[in-house]
């Protein structure tokens, strides 16, 4: 019998999802945390497909590697080769994400045996409020977290 590492076994997986997603294949990987609520409850499978920097739009579920971690979480903000990403359930923003980290977008996910289309925000004005959510709470100034709080509230309350 072989041993490996979870280290290893990690690094295995991600070279084996890139590798997949390079050749166009769709990927189901499964949410393990709740930082997509209510968008991606845990135990939810999401199809992930390849993406550049250029075909993603404000609103866009994405998938990347950070921390020798995949991460999906909503795209903020992009500005050239960086880009800026959040859980729907976080109060703060990532730490910005290089486009070589990028693995793709989430185009469906599965849960309680149906399946649904991921689109971005239903509305375009919805990723600007997430974006100015992560602005305003980056200030940590008592009226700046007050005005987070608002936003982030009224973002679940819209969120679908």
């Amino acid at each position: 019998m072989v041993s490996i590492s979870h280290q290893l076994w990690l690094q295995l997986g991600q070279q084996a999802t890139q590798a997949a997603l390079q050749q166009g294949n769709v990927v189901r990987l499964c949410v393990q945390s709740g930082s997509m609520l209510p968008s991606l409850p845990v135990g939810c499978w999401v199809d992930v497909q390849a993406a550049t920097v250029d075909q993603l739009v404000l609103g866009d579920i994405v998938v990347y590697v950070a921390e020798d971690k995949f991460f999906v979480h909503r795209l903020i903000g992009k500005q050239a080769d960086l880009l800026l990403c959040k859980g729907d359930n976080h109060w703060l923003a990532d730490p910005p994400v290089a486009a070589v980290q990028l693995l793709g977008r989430v185009v469906s996910r599965s849960w309680q045996q149906k399946v649904q289309k991921i689109h971005p925000f239903g509305v375009k004005w919805l990723g600007r409020i997430s974006r100015l959510e992560a602005r305003c709470a980056a200030f940590l100034s008592p009226k700046a977290d007050r005005m987070a709080s608002l936003l982030h509230r009224l973002f679940r309350l819209v969120n679908f």
